[in-house]
């Protein structure tokens, strides 16, 4: 991903997110939501506080690195504070935008702030892997969510990874586009796809949609697939993939600005009714965008980011506390469907996506 996040619309500025305090998360695994369904944040037990922790003592200081601005890392970051709050922990946080040089600046003023431990999502698998070794050998434990380092590195220096199981996610797109297309009797649906594949986890998904697509439908052809990941960008890729293309079936989306821009570049070549955008993610705009257009938008599979960024902090707490840590945890997805608009209502009611956040 290039350094080029900012929005061309407002997003919720992270460092205004409020707490959340219906949250209350813990570090256990847990199982997954079935298509269709919303669900609300398990309800788990949280492991006794230090006397340095949430008791009157002297305040901890941690630091988190949010990678870009994407309403998904708000999500985050309301995790984040909540599990700050509960504990009474002091954050030092910064929006790295995606670049490596702020990323590395930032990580560099919490090392040298001494802080106690750092909660991160790493921009690359190997250029952010110095920084973060060097926080290991001043004796910081690091935790990552979303993404991390190589599974060398990772295992090796960092103390736990909280993410979603990113080739699963394409997986489940790609399982519901079989079913459509053998629905629709499409023996050899064109299809493009619009990518964030520079980073690792974007590739899984892609990788997940492609293998199982072909699997159920061999006919099936990707005849473009760009990256983009601004709104600006992944709006105009769609138009540029459907002026190349003009009898695309499908656009694959493998995150939430692909999958907006997706919908706004079939609205804008008059495309309705002839390509369907197949989402990643679930936004406040997304499940908006499938109530007012289900024959567009048809299908998105989502993450929890308030969960995952919890049970981040949750696992560095673990840490700091010296309790048992779980070094590996799959947060569930959501799937959702253009066709089940009471669970899209159910989950845009949700208290915890209420202020705008996923």
């Amino acid at each position: 991903m290039k350094s080029f996040i900012s929005r061309n619309r407002p997003r919720l500025a992270l460092a205004s997110v409020a707490c959340v305090s219906v949250l209350v998360l813990g570090t256990a695994m847990y199982g997954g939501t079935a298509a269709g369904a919303s669900a609300k944040p398990p309800v788990r037990g949280a492991v006794p506080a230090s006397p340095s922790i949430g008791s009157g003592g002297i305040s901890l200081t941690v630091g988190a690195v949010y990678l870009d601005a994407e309403g998904f890392y708000g999500g985050i970051e309301a995790g984040i504070k909540t599990a700050a709050k509960q504990y009474s922990l002091h954050l030092l946080q910064e929006n790295v935008v995606a670049d490596a040089a702020t990323e590395n600046s930032f990580m560099e003023s919490l090392i040298a702030a001494n802080v106690t431990g750092i909660v991160t999502s790493p921009v690359n698998v190997t250029s952010s892997a110095s920084a973060i070794i060097q926080a290991v050998k001043k004796g910081i434990p690091v935790v990552c969510y979303n993404t991390c380092l190589k599974p060398a590195d990772t295992a090796k220096y960092v103390r736990a990874f909280v993410t979603s199981n990113q080739y699963a996610m394409g997986v489940s797109d790609g399982n519901f586009a079989v079913s459509y297309f053998k629905s629709k009797h499409m023996a050899d649906p064109q299809i493009g796809m619009i990518n964030c594949a520079v980073f690792e986890a974007c590739l899984q998904r892609d990788q997940g949609f492609e293998k199982t697509l072909k699997a159920g439908v061999p006919g099936a052809k990707v005849v473009t697939n760009q990256e983009a990941i601004t709104l600006d960008n992944t709006t105009s890729v769609a138009e540029e993939e459907l002026v190349a293309h003009p009898n695309l079936s499908a656009i694959y989306a493998d995150e939430e600005s692909a999958a907006e821009g997706a919908v706004l570049g079939v609205i804008a070549k008059k495309h309705q009714g002839q390509t369907v955008v197949f989402g990643s993610d679930i936004t406040v705009e997304e499940a908006n965008y499938m109530l007012k257009y289900p024959k567009i938008l048809v299908a998105t599979v989502g993450q929890q980011p308030q969960v995952m960024g919890f049970d981040a902090m949750q696992q560095l707490i673990n840490v700091i506390t010296h309790h048992k840590v779980t070094s590996f945890i799959y947060v569930p997805t959501l799937f959702f469907t253009s066709k089940q608009p009471a669970a899209l209502h159910h989950w845009l009611n949700e208290p915890i996506h209420k202020s705008g956040l996923p």
